[in-house]
């Protein structure tokens, strides 16, 4: 029986070993299918030089295109990592390994995160996508938080999302059928740069507009919707919980690593998310208050209660260009010089002629997505 047993154990081990060196083998993002297509399209992307990574606050709410227009600051290429659902776990996994792997990270210089904090993994615990990413850095930093959160049931499901994600429970067929999948990324995304628009997205259109009708429905007449997040606590946000340092220490973690390679590692703070306050020695950018961006909570410009449509994705685009622009400023970094990527513009205040050109530009722009969604449609 001893020896049934060791044998047993013995195949067990050598078969969790033989999985893992395959897995060794995959790109660190096979877990997620659409974040491989996006890779596929940055990998064939000339003089791309910063990357936003996040959940679908990035993927539908930045355009590069818009960014890279609105920056005083010449010489930035922008490309969207942003993949809905992309939540603390995963995008501090996918950060980390980016900021390792020589290949991809060629030529970048900024590393751009949506900022949020750690979720409970109660929906979908068990699912590739959600522990494909939880190593032991993500496992140790998610039993931390939801420890001093009072929250085992959560430590629980990080220690056995580790415990799944080492022996490869339920991923062996995703991990053999990711090499005969195809990533080649759309061409419509490709030339957005990575951005994903719900209005060009029309096979969905049913789908979006129910979601929107119910938003609209539940503001109840209103203009302006109430700020996602608590309102700013401004100073008095400043004092730092065990589980706050949790996430601190992570952030510390990933500007290390960015700092050695050359790179910018960048924090991107919603409006009235103050958690950027308790940040110190940490790169952020801070959206502003909603008071001051009423833009950002106007019902005209939101798909959902979560979501800006593709009009509050230009203006939100826009104020993150602005940002950009202090942070560079304030900071005295800039994009390294003798890039063949746009044309240097001066930091003089923006001309008649160069604000008609930029209104030129969107106008153009716009024209050519309207086509787009009428051939798309007309296709449909």
């Amino acid at each position: 029986m001893k020896t049934l047993i060791l044998k047993s154990s013995l195949f067990i081990g050598l078969v969790v070993l033989a999985l893992n060196i395959y897995k060794a083998t995959l790109p660190y993002y096979w877990g997620n299918s659409e974040l491989s297509r996006k890779m596929s399209g940055l990998s064939i992307s000339e003089d791309v030089n910063l990357v936003y990574f996040g959940p679908s606050a990035v993927n539908r709410e930045f355009i590069p295109s818009v960014f890279e227009e609105e920056l005083d600051s010449g010489g930035i290429s922008a490309f969207n990592l942003g993949v809905g659902a992309m939540y603390y776990p995963e995008q501090d996994y996918l950060v980390r390994n980016f900021i390792e792997d020589q290949d991809m990270r060629s030529g970048i210089q900024y590393v751009l995160l949506f900022a949020q904090m750690p979720r409970p993994l109660n929906k979908h615990v068990h699912s590739v996508r959600v522990k494909y990413c939880i190593d032991w850095h993500n496992m140790s930093s998610g039993v931390r938080y939801f420890y001093h959160k009072n929250n085992f049931e959560q430590v629980v499901n990080y220690i056995m999302g580790y415990i799944e994600n080492t022996l490869c429970v339920g991923e062996v067929f995703e991990m053999l059928m990711w090499r005969a999948g195809n990533f080649e990324i759309d061409q419509d995304n490709l030339e957005a740069k990575g951005y994903s628009s719900f209005e060009l997205e029309t096979h969905k259109e049913e789908k979006f507009n129910k979601r929107h009708k119910k938003f609209v429905r539940k503001q109840d007449g209103d203009e302006y919707m109430k700020s996602i997040h608590r309102k700013s606590q401004g100073g008095k946000g400043t004092k730092v919980g065990s589980d706050d340092q949790v996430v601190i220490d992570d952030q510390q973690y990933i500007d290390r690593m960015a700092r050695q390679k050359g790179i910018d590692f960048i924090g991107v703070y919603s409006p009235d998310f103050d958690f950027y306050l308790k940040l110190k020695g940490l790169n952020s950018i801070y959206l502003g208050d909603s008071e001051d961006y009423q833009a950002y909570l106007s019902i005209e410009n939101r798909m959902d209660r979560r979501h800006l449509n593709e009009e509050g994705a230009v203006i939100h685009t826009q104020r993150l260009a602005r940002k950009m622009d202090e942070f560079l400023s304030e900071s005295g970094s800039g994009p390294a010089k003798g890039r063949k990527i746009r044309k240097e513009k001066d930091n003089k205040e923006p001309s008649q002629e160069r604000t008609n050109g930029k209104k030129g530009k969107k106008e153009k722009r716009n024209k050519k997505q309207k086509k787009q969604r009428q051939k798309k449609r007309r296709q449909k």
